[in-house]
């Protein structure tokens, strides 16, 4: 096969094919699609590679978000490719959301070539730049000219890997395409070609020790672990109970399992004689980003002492300006580098008198009481499978996550970047399609209206797959926040929408229950989770119970003397 005297169908689609060779090398295994015209020399080379998993959907807002999930829970690269206008608008929330959570989206764009740009031709904008500063590097292809230059192009997407490597996110390779864009029979059967360029292989990462760890290890200290990967998770739990010291866990971080975690900590942190003792201690080291709770991450503001944090990397991840020293580096590295110093471990807190006593402050899981969202929560919590994995929703679901549940088996992955409401369903049913086991996603009334269009990508699912939807009237979150006036808070922040979950479902074909009572919440659980395909469990909870009940518990937490004797 030559790059000589093609057909400008032909020339593209090799162009492409090329293109996705070197993505190909350089480890992306997954890409997702929307349909498309100008897109389709990408659509017809990814479709003839053989080496890819492919992923479809209609709707490009929510296949970004798909996509996100896929590369959240692969921790691989994921390749996007779509067509040219709306269509690459549509992506800025997932891009936004890539980049503030590290996450390695390759954007394919396809585009009209120059001479159709600012002409008043057809669904041609301007492409390049569009999403500003979330973009790690960007790469503006022209279209493919005759003889095709297929080492120059294999150079310029290698810089372009390379940079995405270095620092993962969000990446836009825009490709321009001239008409025709449709190859012939002929070469549409050809093989794929080799690749040109390969990436460099991995820098073996080494870890310094601060310099005066032996002296720290023996001192009080605190482990807080943020946003953390399964196996960072179980490192960091196994390394903060080496050292004796107190773990307080987020919902992302895996480290809930830990022997010295004070679980749930949120929770735990209504008890101001705990807080005040935490205070104290001289250091706390930060494994990860993106806290969740608002008590944990004012702890973070409050802390008089030492503090120091492991993020993968470079940029400011501390929003409280307390961060003494950081590494950017591995939290399984840097952990390797800082043992237990012989004889230093120091059980200052009896945590496991602080965990009893707050387990019983935490709702009981009688199948005879009434549901709720709370005892929805920590029902839902207390029974999630070890092989599964749970994407928890943002605004009121992830912060009813982070104070109900002292354990979370299996995986859990949250948006916790920009914390949006849209796109949460894409994103679960894009990382479920990279897990073996069942799927959960807790997501309230208002998000699933955000993402109706993919109750078709949950519908496709084969798998085991639960929706728990909490709906709440349009946003229970709100009744937290000190808006002075009640009929300001229903007018201009509780967002009622006159929908119903149950008619949606059955416009997708998908399953749908309503309990009304626990035991058979539970049942309707377990159920989903044994069933192929997925079920939608809607929990109706009135407006304005939810506030209430989170206040008292929280009072009950403050009252139960966790750290006196």
């Amino acid at each position: 096969m030559t790059a000589d005297h093609l057909s400008g169908g032909d020339a593209n689609l090799l162009w492409a094919r090329q293109l996705l060779a070197e993505l190909y090398a350089a480890g992306v295994r997954a890409l997702v699609l929307a349909p498309g015209s100008r897109s389709a020399p990408l659509t017809l080379a990814a479709a003839s590679h053989g080496g890819f998993s492919l992923h479809q959907h209609f709707d490009e807002r929510a296949l970004g978000f798909f996509a996100l999930g896929l590369a959240r829970r692969s921790a691989r690269p994921v390749g996007l490719i779509c067509t040219s206008g709306t269509a690459v608008a549509n992506l800025l929330p997932a891009v936004v959301e890539a980049d503030l959570d590290d996450l390695a989206l390759l954007l394919l764009t396809a585009d009209r070539p120059p001479e159709l740009i600012d002409c008043g031709a057809n669904q041609a904008i301007r492409q390049q730049g569009l999403f500003g500063q979330h973009l790690r590097a960007s790469l503006n292809l022209p279209p493919p000219t005759q003889p095709l230059d297929l080492p120059w192009l294999a150079g310029q997407l290698a810089a372009v890997i390379a940079h995405q490597q270095h620092q993962p996110g969000p990446v836009q390779i825009n490709v321009m395409l001239r008409e025709p864009l449709y190859p012939s029979a002929d070469m549409l059967h050809q093989p794929p070609p080799a690749a040109l360029n390969h990436p460099a292989p991995p820098v073996v990462e080494r870890v310094e020790p601060h310099a005066d760890w032996w002296r720290w290890s023996q001192v009080p200290g605190v482990v807080v672990a943020g946003r953390l990967s399964p196996t960072a998770g179980a490192a960091v739990a196994e390394w903060a109970a080496a050292l004796g010291w107190p773990l307080l866990a987020d919902p992302q971080s895996h480290a809930r399992h830990g022997a010295t975690a004070i679980t749930p900590a949120e929770l735990a942190l209504a008890d101001g004689e705990l807080v005040a003792a935490l205070l104290q201690a001289p250091l706390i080291i930060r494994c990860g980003d993106r806290i969740t709770g608002k008590r944990l991450n004012q702890l973070l503001a409050d802390h008089p002492g030492q503090q120091w944090q492991v993020v993968p990397g470079p940029g400011n991840r501390d929003p409280h300006q307390r961060v003494s020293w950081r590494w950017y580096a591995s939290v399984e590295a840097v952990v390797a580098a800082h043992p237990q110093a012989p004889g230093a471990t120091l059980p200052w807190l009896e945590v496991a008198t602080i965990n009893q006593r707050l387990a019983d402050c935490l709702p009981a899981i009688d199948h005879r009481a009434p549901l709720d969202e709370l005892s929805a929560v920590a029902a839902l919590a207390s029974l999630l499978p070890a092989d599964g994995l749970l994407l928890c929703g943002n605004s009121l679901p992830i912060r009813l996550l982070d104070q109900l549940a002292p354990r979370l088996p299996g995986l859990v992955h949250a948006n916790r970047g920009a914390s949006g409401i849209d796109g949460l369903l894409a994103t679960a049913c894009g990382a479920g399609a990279g897990h073996e086991g069942p799927l959960t996603a807790l997501i309230g009334d208002i998000s699933l209206l955000h993402d109706l269009n993919s109750l078709a990508l949950l519908a496709a699912t084969t798998r085991p797959s639960l929706l728990l939807l909490l709906n709440n009237g349009g946003g229970n979150i709100f009744d937290l926040l000190p808006v002075p006036d009640t009929a300001l808070r229903e007018r201009y922040f509780r967002t009622p929408v006159s929908w119903q979950p149950a008619a949606a479902c059955a416009t997708f074909g998908l399953r749908h229950c309503q309990p009304t009572d626990l035991g058979a919440f539970v049942t309707a659980c377990q159920q989903a989770w044994q069933t192929p395909g997925a079920t939608v469990v809607e929990v109706v909870v009135p407006a304005g119970t939810t506030a209430p009940a989170l206040r008292a518990l929280g009072e009950r937490v403050a009252r139960a003397q966790l750290v006196s004797d």
